[in-house]
Order: structure tokens, then sequence, then C-alpha cells
């Protein structure tokens, strides 16, 4: 780089931090009163370029050359974003404006106060996240959750700022009381000159007895033509006192100009935290960010030290969501995945595939009566809750060669080879010309402990292994003597299902991991939980299944008994907390010789119950008694190609994943894994292992779809020695904001309104 470089840059940071302070107007116009929006993402610094090139041939891409230019593939929008250590304070801007577009504020501009379905949870990236709300139905981890939001979006005429209210339940489970109350006034709408817009948030957070626990101030800085900026102050506790047990506080403040195509700029990020979890309080620690880039480079120096220059035009691409598309017409794959709901207690709700969400403390029994969420002088239709204490799912196989598995990881409960150990053992496992423990499960770090070299598994001929896989979406079988796992896709089966098409009670027959019924608390918490395996294949354990209740019971030729658990009985402790799966069932044994065999059945059952509210299944009935159906997410065997990988990365070439699609926004199947940053031990972010590059090919034949991200995040890559004369000298001397930024929204209770939410999502699902 040469010294005019320097000169250039110079005179940059010297402009920006002039206008740091300086705000902008908005515009007026004669006609109907326009909506204004602002940025969904704030970055503080952009990529240049494609990332590294791709160095090797295309797996399967697709020719989308003959898509229209108006179809989703080219319309749907797709959000890519910077992260670096420096920028992890300034998380929550982004997770501000992702949450503030879901509320859409700008369509419903003056049409009076309004609810809104949030998915928080969408816009919580990198982290592992927790649910907090109260889930139930078939699955925890892949059921939808919900806050709502109540929102009041004004402008008096296009010469005003726009106005944007909305009110906050807290979703933390030990304050379900507690509230957040924002404030947003736009002056002007984002635009191509000025992608952020002119904007001030504020927001004050209390707890369920009024106490001040948090507030924060987001404003852009829109200093002068051409250039762009945002500041960001955000308390949560007081940081400047000791902190009692088991409390934390922090306080973030930053500054962020560049010019308005963010070619170059300059950044400076403060965060001070304490904690005080078990080991007393650790007083106030720093990380002090000053940032600075041009066109290529990136230059960040943390707490004086020295600088760390990273690529604008070298990075790294991670996808947290991808969505499908036709791979004829480029549409958009939908599917019918739910809806919302109103208790008759007046709470919302969400049914859908996987089950069904209601807020934190809200309680809905089997047998309440909820209406679906209707508008103007629609009749809503009612329907009536149905719970059963377990699902039955519907497995089909697939297979994945020995050979195949060099790389991959399986979870298994040690019950053949107990090396010594008398309880259930979980362990990680490896193939390798047999299989071999990797590591064993610590219960008190909640991490793997490594056996130092692996230990081999002894397995008798035609023994029998149900592992965890991760890549592959959950159980795997493998028989000893076989050169294949097997592994399956899954789908709920309902009153409606194939199953149930010539009769409403069906006879299934197993030989393996039978459950056995009336289970009590201590039996569970022993282990004691299926019958013994039948060596015979004339003499399966017979179990009935019904339709008109989806009951599912043990036929000891006696009495027909509900499988699992006894009336009131809970595990406590052991491995079947997190509920109970049964072996393999099919409907004839009829051309099975041996009781294994049952395993290469091309389709077989399996049950699931146990005292979790995931493990139970859960619909809606309509007034004439029969279920509500939703679309079950479409699964497909994925194998991953070098050329495919988003990144050119060989590390997972040839591996192959089971994934699946929910719905737009709704994608998973991709193991995730942790990535220290800063090199402090400590995992700064969750991604998926690898990526898949825009424009692949997959579906249930390979063929059917086309994959397009539409959520991802990039990580510049390291140039030591290469950002030249960037300086950060002057950066120092950008004014961080302090609490005098911050203003009061001075918000009243949460307004009453009447009726459903009119969003979810960021949906507008109704009019008044």
């Amino acid at each position: 780089m040469q010294s005019s470089s320097k000169v250039r840059f110079n005179v940059i940071a010297a402009s920006l931090l002039a206008l740091a302070g300086c705000g902008g107007g908005g515009s007026s116009t004669d006609g109907p009163i326009e909506a204004l929006s602002v940025a969904d993402s704030m970055a503080v610094v952009t990529t240049n370029g494609s990332g590294s090139p791709a160095s090797v041939a295309p797996g399967a891409q697709a020719d989308t050359s003959s898509f229209s230019p108006t179809c989703d593939y080219y319309t749907d929008v797709a959000r890519a974003h910077v992260y670096d250590p420096s920028m992890e304070p300034l998380g929550t801007v982004n997770m501000i404006l992702c949450l503030l577009k879901q509320t859409a504020y700008s369509g419903l501009l003056n049409e009076g106060v309004y609810k809104a379905q949030i998915d928080e949870e969408s816009c919580n990236e990198g982290g592992q996240g927790s649910d907090s709300s109260s889930g139930t139905g078939q699955s925890s981890g892949a059921q939808q959750s919900f806050n709502v939001w109540v929102i009041e979006s004004t402008r008096a005429d296009n010469s005003s700022p726009q106005n944007v209210e909305f009110w906050i339940p807290n979703q933390d489970g030990a304050d379900p009381d507690g509230q957040i109350r924002v404030r947003v006034t736009i002056t002007e709408g984002a635009s191509t000159g000025n992608p952020f817009g002119v904007f001030n948030l504020d927001y004050i957070e209390f707890t369920g007895d009024n106490t001040v626990r948090g507030l924060g101030n987001l404003r852009s800085l829109n200093a002068l033509d051409g250039f762009i900026g945002f500041s960001f102050y955000q308390e949560h506790g007081d940081v400047d006192v000791a902190q009692m047990p088991n409390e934390h506080a922090e306080r973030t403040q930053a500054n962020v100009n560049m010019f308005a195509d963010q070619s170059s700029g300059v950044a400076h990020i403060v965060q001070d935290s304490r904690e005080n979890y078990g080991s007393g309080d650790t007083g106030i620690t720093t990380n002090d960010y000053q940032i600075a880039y041009d066109e290529t480079h990136l230059l960040r120096s943390t707490n004086g030290g020295a600088g760390t220059c990273l690529s604008r035009t070298d990075f790294n691409t991670r996808t947290w969501n991808y969505n499908l598309y036709d791979a004829t017409t480029g549409a958009r794959v939908e599917l019918n995945s739910g809806f919302g709901f109103q208790t008759a207690g007046g709470d919302y709700g969400w049914i859908g595939y996987y089950g069904l969400w209601a807020s934190a403390g809200v309680t809905i029994a089997n047998g309440d009566t909820v209406t679906k969420q209707t508008y103007g002088n629609q009749t809503p239709a009612t329907y009536t809750v149905f719970e059963a204490p377990g699902k039955l799912v519907k497995n089909t196989r697939h297979t994945l060669a020995l050979t195949q598995l060099a790389g991959e990881t399986f979870e298994w409960w040690n019950t053949i080879d107990v090396m010594g150990t008398p309880t259930l053992v979980r362990m990680q496992l490896v193939y390798n010309s047999g299989w071999y423990a990797l590591a064993q499960w610590n219960d008190m770090t909640n991490s793997w402990d490594s056996l130092g070299s692996p230990s081999a598994i002894t397995l008798a001929p035609n023994a029998y292994m149900g592992m965890w896989s991760p890549s592959l979406g959950g159980q795997v079988s493998f028989v000893n003597g076989d050169t294949f796992i097997t592994y399956y896709s899954r789908e709920y089966v309902t009153p409606g299902s194939d199953l149930f098409t010539s009769s409403t009670s069906v006879d299934l027959y197993g030989y393996f991991s039978c459950l056995r019924a009336g289970i009590t608390t201590a039996e569970v918490n022993a282990g004691n939980v299926f019958l013994t395996d039948s060596t015979d294949v004339s003499m399966p354990y017979h179990y009935v299944v019904d339709s008109t209740d989806m009951s599912f019971k043990y036929d000891d030729g006696v009495t027909p008994t509900q499988a699992g658990l006894g009336s009131g009985q809970a595990p406590t402790t052991g491995p079947y907390t997190w509920g109970m799966n049964s072996g393999p069932m099919v409907a004839s044994t009829s051309g099975l010789t041996q009781p294994w065999e049952i395993w290469s059945s091309s389709e077989f059952y399996t049950y699931e119950t146990g005292s979790n509210p995931w493990n139970k299944y859960i619909t809606l009935l309509d007034s004439m008694g029969a279920a509500v159906t939703f679309d079950a997410p479409i699964q497909f065997s994925y194998t991953h190609h070098t050329g495919d990988d988003a990144n050119t990365d060989s590390t997972y070439d040839l591996h192959t994943y089971l994934l699946n699609y929910g719905g737009p926004g709704n994608f998973g199947g991709i193991p995730q894994a942790t990535v220290d940053f800063d090199g402090d031990g400590n995992p700064d972010r969750w991604y998926p292992q690898f990526s898949i590059l825009k424009g692949t090919l997959c579906g249930p034949t390979g063929t059917e779809y086309v994959l397009r991200p539409i959520d991802s995040e990039v990580t510049l890559s390291d140039d030591t020695g290469n950002c030249g004369l960037l300086d950060l000298m002057q950066v120092g001397d950008l004014t961080l904001p302090t609490v005098a930024d911050w203003t009061d929204p001075a918000l009243g209770p949460v307004p009453t309104v009447v009726g459903p939410p009119r969003v979810i999502a960021g949906e507008v699902v109704g009019s008044n």
C-alpha cells in the first residue's frame, strides 16, 4: 500500500471523527402518508468480493439461468453480515433490528395498536440458544416458539417523523412479569444513499416488581452526504458495583463511522462486565476494541495491543438457514406448517407439525377448547386439544456403507460392553474396521472425557447397537456382521395416516426393546423399561395402536395396557429422564426367518413416550372430531462435496447427512460445532460444520430442489502484515455514547388489545 493510501485514510478518519455526533433530517411530500423503514441489520464492516475462489469443480450445481428474474429464487432477501470478536458486543444491535422487522411496523402504519407473535429465537444467531417458552408436543427442539408483543406505529404526515412503540413481555421463566418498553423515532427511511436510515431507539427493561434492570440507546449517525454510522449504548445491571451471588452486569459503548458505500471506516467499541457465579465478584473486566478498515483490509486492536490484520476479500461464509426452490421454476417451496390460535382464557399459541407452543406460564390441557386466529367478519373455527401419552413414528430405512463412515462420530449408551462400569455409560464411538470408544460423557462437566486411546468394543454375533448420529439426524443402528449402518427418515403417525386406511385399530409386533406397561418410578430409574428380547421369530410381542385415541397398548394376552409409565409415575434419574423409545415394530412378521431381520424391514414403527411434554402426541380436533394435519418436513439424504462447499473446504467431503426442510426459514440437519476466535479457551460462536453453496441441487431424488442460503455470517481471514498503513491512532478519539444519550421512552403499561395477533414472525396475517 502506497503512502497516498495512508494520507487518504487519515483524511477519512479525521472527517468521520469530526462528523461523529451530527444528525440528519427527513423529507416531506404531499399525498398519502408514507411509512418509513430502517435497516434490518447494521454492520461495522462488510466484505469486498466473493471470498475464497472455488478451486474445484462444483459437485451438483443447478442451471438457474432459465429462472425468471422475478422468481422467488432471485427476489427472496438473503442476509449476511461480518462477525469478529470485536463485534460480539454489538450482537444486540442486529438482534434488535431483526426483531423490529418482525413487527411489520412499516406495513401497519397508523392502523392502531396491534399484537405480533415474534419468533425471538430466529434472531439469536451464533449461540445454542434456549427455548424459554413452554413447548408441548412432538419435538421441543424443532417446534417454533413465539413471544407476543404489543406495537403501535404512527406518523402524522410526511413532514413528521414516524414513531414506533412496543411492549415486550419478559420470556425469562424466573421473572415472567418483567417487561421491555421501546420507542423508535424514524426521521428518514433507509435508502441506497443511506442504507441505515436516520432513527433513534431507546428502551428500558423492568423486572416484575417494576425495578429497572437495563436500558439502552441505538441511533444512526447521518453526518453528511456520503457518510453513515451508528452509536450504541447498553447497560444491564450496575457494572460499577460488586455483584451479588448469581448476578452479572455489563455496559457496552460503541461508535461506528464509515463512508456510505462502506468502503472505509473506523469504530471504537468498549464493553465492561463483571459477575459473581460461585467464586465471588470478579471486578470489572474490560474489552476495548479499536478498528480501522479500507477497501481491502481491516485492522483491529484489543485493549491497546498489537493490531490484528484481516482481509476483506478473503473470508469464510457460515450459513444457518436455507430455502428450497423448485429446480425447474425457481419457485419457493412452501409447506402448511401450522397456524395460530387463542385459548378460552385469551392467551395465544401456535400449533404445527411438531406440536403445540404456548407462552411461558400458560397451561393448555387435553380437552381444552381453542379458536383459530381469524380476522374481519369470519367466524373463527373451534378446536379441541387432543393429547396422547406418546407418539408413534414411521421409520423409512436407509443404509450407509461402513466404508463411508470415515471421520464420523456416534453416541451410544453402552449396554453391551460395560468396560467395568456397572451403570449405563454414554460413549462417543468411531468406526475403523471395528467399533472403538473414544470418550466418555461426564455428567458433572457436561463434556466428553477422552479415554486416551481408542478402546475396542467387543460385540457378539448379530449383536445390535442403537446409536445417535449428529450427521444423520438421530437414531442409527448396527447389527454385528453387517457391512453397513442403518438410519431412518421419520414421520409422525397421525389419526389420518395411511397406517389406519383399513381400520382404526392396528396390530404391531416387535422383538427388541419392547416397552413394558405400567412402569414405575423405581423401575424407570433403574433402567428396567423393556421386556426381555424375544429370540423366537414365531413369538413376537404384540401391541395395538388405536387411531381414535392414539393409545399404544401392550397385549399380554389377558388385558391390553398402555405401554410406558404407569399413572402418576415419572423418572427422577437415569438415561430415560428425557423419554423412552421402543425398538422396531412391523404390522406383519411374515417373511422373517430370524428376529433380527426386523431391522431390515423397509418400513417399521417405533414408539416414544415419557413424562416430558415433548414425549407426547398432541394435536387439535375439529368440530367433526377429525385431527388437524400439517405437512411433514421434507427429508432427504445429502452427500456433501467439496465442490458444493461455500468455502471449498474438503473436511466433510463425501460425508452423508439427513437434512430436513420445514418451510421457508426452517432448515436443519447440519451438525454444529464451536469456534474460539479470541483464543481464550471459551467458544465464541456455534456454527454449522459446513455451509452449502448457493444453487446446489438436492432432494429425495437429489434433483427436485435447488438450495439458496438466506441467513449467513462471514468471518474475515487473517492477513498478517498486509494492513499496510491503516492507522488506529485517531480511533480512540471517537466519542463513545454514555447513559446521557439515552432517553426514557416514558411508555405506560402495555395497552389492552382486543383480537388475535396481526403479525406472525414478520408476516401480516389479517386486517382489521
